[in-house]
């Protein structure tokens, strides 16, 4: 296996995880924080552990970087420079994003 394929399955390991975690503790905030569907939402949670360890082999990243406009990027990037409020900024207008042809 590859140093990349090795990362991958290590990110998507990790992150099905997380987010049968979220979803259990508190499915709605789930959905809307890790910005899944609810049928994909279900599958998450009915996977076994085998199930979910080869899922996590795939030669693929399964998660990806959720918002594409530049917009919300500068906006994130502010955010890691230390402008708290840019971050409520970032996530209003990736809801407008999603709400205006992005689907999470």
């Amino acid at each position: 296996m590859s140093r990349f394929a090795k990362s991958f399955a290590e990110i998507n390991l990790g992150m099905l995880y997380l987010a049968r975690e979220v979803l259990q503790r508190d499915r709605l905030q789930g959905l809307l924080n890790l910005g899944l569907l609810p049928p994909v939402a279900d599958l998450v949670l009915e996977m076994s552990a085998a199930e979910i360890h080869h899922l996590a082999q795939s030669p693929i990243l399964l998660v990806g970087l959720r918002w594409r406009s530049m917009r919300v990027w500068e906006c994130l990037g502010q955010y890691a420079m230390g402008t708290d409020a840019a971050l409520p900024r970032a996530l209003l207008l990736g809801e407008g994003e999603r709400d205006h042809g992005y689907q999470t």
